[in-house]
């Protein structure tokens, strides 16, 4: 996707905002993983702007998980203990945020 966000996203971003914007004043956190070594900073930056601009909440950190076939095992088991604790802080930390809009 050359460094941005999948086309389906953004298609699917713009269909939930067109008449009724529902990202408007909503919590969202963002994460994603790769195959590659910089974990889709690149393509988060992007998202990042959109929901900004359809007044999302927008947690201020996000989540970037590189070398993701490393991972997890061939049932799709997340193996790695890092990830692990990584991926629960995350989840941690954007309930923490959520509940600043509650």
């Amino acid at each position: 996707y050359n460094h941005s966000i999948p086309g389906v996203l953004k298609n699917f971003i713009d269909w939930i905002s067109r008449e009724e914007n529902l990202l408007k004043e909503k919590p969202c956190a963002i994460g994603g993983a790769t195959t590659g070594n910089f974990g889709t900073i690149r393509a988060q930056k992007h998202l990042r702007d959109i929901l900004f601009a359809l007044s999302a909440y927008v947690m201020p950190y996000s989540l970037s998980i590189s070398r993701v076939q490393e991972k997890f095992d061939d049932n799709l088991n997340l193996i790695d203990d890092r990830t692990k604790k990584r991926i629960k802080k995350f989840l941690d930390e954007f309930k923490e945020f959520i509940g600043k809009f509650i």
